[in-house]
Formats: structure tokens, C-alpha cells, sequence
């Protein structure tokens, strides 16, 4: 029965110094890659929270403009004397 090297599960000889080498270098490259990887999706997501924070701030003061806008109009409508053409349909 013939094995081949793709299939073989068995790990194999690590005979060369030279292959022990390059895969040591490759596995600490790998990690020094995904530390790197790490750090730029921790950026990332400050980044994320510091957007959303200003998001959420932007829609509060939206809100409260809309309220201010409101208050306003009642303001400007009980000084000019304006009644609301629906109060007039009742009477």
C-alpha cells in the first residue's frame, strides 16, 4: 500500500535542521502578523464606538431642536393671536 504525502496523517520527520528553521521562522511571522491584525481591529473598533457616540449625540441634539422648534411655534402662535383653524370648525 503506497502513502502519500498529501494524506499521510502522520506529521513529517523533521530530519532537516533547515525545515525545524523555516518553520519556526513561519509560525513566529504568523504570529507576529495576527498581533499586528489584533491591534488594528482594536483601532478599529475605538474608532467604531468613538462614531457612534457622536451619532447618538447628533440625534439627541436633533430632538431637542425638534422640541425647541415646537415650544416656538406654540410661543409665536399665543403672541400673534392665531387659533388653530380646527378650533373654529366647532363652534
Amino acid at each position: 500500500m503506497e502513502v502519500y504525502p498529501e494524506t499521510d496523517p502522520r506529521p513529517p520527520d523533521s530530519g532537516s535542521p533547515r525545515r525545524d528553521t523555516l518553520t519556526a521562522t513561519a509560525i513566529q511571522t504568523l504570529s507576529q502578523a495576527i498581533e499586528m491584525l489584533r491591534e488594528d481591529l482594536g483601532t478599529a473598533n475605538r474608532r467604531i464606538d468613538e462614531l457612534l457616540m457622536d451619532l447618538a449625540n447628533a440625534r439627541t441634539a436633533a430632538m431637542i431642536r425638534g422640541c425647541e422648534v415646537a415650544a416656538l411655534r406654540s410661543q409665536l402662535a399665543l403672541l400673534t393671536n392665531e387659533r388653530p383653524r380646527w378650533r373654529g370648525w366647532f363652534r
